[in-house]
């Protein structure tokens, strides 16, 4: 999420190197940031949309990031598109975990406000899901094995259908297959996320 005011170009550090498009105005902004200085901006209707695959199955990951809204309305944060098959989202004072047209697979407290940056995170350790707001756990653990599989394309600030869209900005994205970094509170990253 880092680069000039303005830039549409939202590179991969990881060693994947997926290729992130933007979608209905996405861009990069240095109007907000976490670290680096800038910040993706999402209007409500932008989102990227990668066509690499990404998949979960039924394993440990852990989905991340930095979120500033400038709307209390529900939106999703990441969305894998194949067949829908898993949503990030913040919809009323919850985050929440599903699929498209099931009922949500997890749910968590999460009152929000607008014009704070907050960390949040969902973070699977066997069948045990947690989402934690600035390094505190939200609400109880939750059981969970559901097979998250998206085959290919997934979005970043967006939920798997036409709504919820982004609105605000998003800094620091982290997705983790295989790795439940969060089982405990902890304290938010203080720099950057390492490239790897």
């Amino acid at each position: 999420m880092d680069g000039p005011d303005d830039s549409t170009s939202f590179p991969d550090s990881s060693s994947f190197v997926r290729t992130m498009v933007p979608n209905g105005g996405a861009h990069v902004s240095t109007d907000e940031s976490v670290f680096g200085g800038a910040a993706g901006e999402f209007s409500g209707t932008a989102y990227l949309q990668s066509t690499s695959n990404m998949s979960f199955g039924t394993g440990d990951f852990t989905v991340e990031g930095f979120v500033r809204f400038d709307t209390t309305a529900d939106m999703g944060f990441l969305a894998g598109l194949n067949n829908a098959e898993m949503d990030f989202a913040f919809v009323g004072n919850e985050m929440r975990l599903g699929r498209l047209n099931t009922a949500w697979d997890s749910v968590f407290p999460f009152t929000r406000s607008t014009g704070i940056w907050y960390h949040v995170a969902w973070c699977r350790e066997g069948t045990g899901l947690r989402a934690f707001v600035d390094g505190v756990q939200a609400g109880s653990t939750a059981t969970n094995s559901t097979a998250y599989n998206a085959v290919s394309d997934f979005k970043i600030g967006a939920s798997t259908g036409a709504d919820r869209r982004f609105d605000g900005f998003i800094d620091e994205v982290r997705i983790t297959a295989g790795v439940a970094r969060y089982t405990a509170n902890f304290t938010p990253p203080a720099a950057p996320f390492p490239n790897s």
